[in-house]
């Protein structure tokens, strides 16, 4: 049996989906702090801006007015797109893993018959 903080560690490890997941939802959640804080947007602009900003869809509706909400950003997108896309990233992996996993033994299945 492994030790709690060591199924923490594995949990939290950037080559699990849940540790990749957890560092994206952080990502979030601080970046949606950050511009409750200081650009004084409600909490849910604060999250709506945050997810927008960290995929790159940004509609414009919302902007950071303050010079460091505008630093802040240039550092939050170079950081969060490397997360959001390790995140897309390991959803993508882990369907194909599955799919993969069902073919082969739908094949085994069909060979032993």
């Amino acid at each position: 049996m492994k030790k709690p903080l060591q199924q923490l560690k594995a949990w939290l490890s950037l080559k699990s989906p849940k540790g990749i997941t957890a560092l994206a939802l952080f990502t979030v959640l601080y970046g949606s702090v950050f511009y409750h804080i200081v650009e004084g947007f409600s909490w849910v602009d604060s999250v709506y801006f945050a997810v927008i900003t960290l995929t790159t869809v940004g509609y414009g509706d919302l902007a950071p007015q303050t010079n460091i909400g505008k630093l802040f950003t240039v550092y939050y997108v170079l950081n969060g797109l490397g997360i959001i896309y390790a995140y897309a990233n390991s959803l993508y992996t882990r369907q194909a893993n599955k799919r993969n996993a069902e073919k082969s033994n739908s094949e085994s299945n069909q060979e032993k018959e």
